[in-house]
């Protein structure tokens, strides 16, 4: 029902209301403003709320949202720098990778290394029945080769034989190493250690194929 405002005469309520005694005078008055103020809460303030509580709702899901966002990245900037990380460590594997062609040269390469630090070579050898497949696909197999040396030396004269012995890349792993003191030379003693070097050979994935095995 619309109310024209134009209509009323207020000057008509107005009179008539002073008519009323002064204690239904004054349950008119508040009657009137308590209609104002109902009029006011269905016209203005509950739409304004109702906006409110909208806006309310957006903010937290956008918060939510961005919240989701930031943690999306962070986790893409940790799987980048564990990319990285993980290249850098495949690089580094790839620098010592050696053909099974080299392995004569790994050994004179150890060879030289210890003469070069006063370390003396009892015993070289290459443990070919321990060594392990670390990969393959169809063209190349990479595996390691265990490789066994046994030397009489002084403490820095083996420090710095092993420490040119990783710098020049001829392995990446220490398998073993053990030092048992020598009677005849009390400042020399026999070491033994096992070092792992990483060697690649042709491979022919076709061999592996059960109809290659029959």
């Amino acid at each position: 029902m619309n109310i024209d405002l134009k209509n009323i005469n207020f000057q008509f309520v107005t009179e008539q209301i002073k008519k009323l005694d002064p204690k239904y005078r004054y349950a008119v008055f508040g009657g009137a403003l308590l209609l104002v103020f109902l009029l006011n809460y269905l016209l203005l303030l509950r739409p304004l709320l109702g906006s409110l509580n909208k806006m309310s709702t957006s903010t937290t899901e956008l918060k939510q949202n961005l919240q989701s966002v930031k943690n999306d990245i962070a986790r893409i900037d940790q799987n980048r720098a564990q990319l990285e990380k993980i290249r850098s460590q495949v690089d580094e594997v790839k620098i010592k990778i050696r053909s099974k062609q080299e392995v004569p040269l790994i050994l004179e390469d150890i060879s030289k290394i210890a003469s070069h630090n006063s370390v003396k070579i009892d015993q070289l050898m290459p443990l070919k029945d321990q060594q392990e497949v670390l990969a393959k696909n169809e063209t190349v197999k990479y595996y390691s080769l265990p490789i066994l040396i046994q030397v009489r030396s002084s403490y820095h004269d083996l420090g710095r034989f092993l420490a040119q012995l990783e710098a020049d890349k001829i392995f990446y792993s220490l398998a073993s190493f053990s030092i048992t003191a020598n009677p005849q030379e009390k400042t020399h003693h026999v070491v033994q250690l096992t070092i792992k070097s990483v060697i690649s050979e042709p491979y022919d994935s076709k061999m592996d194929a059960p109809e290659a095995k029959k």
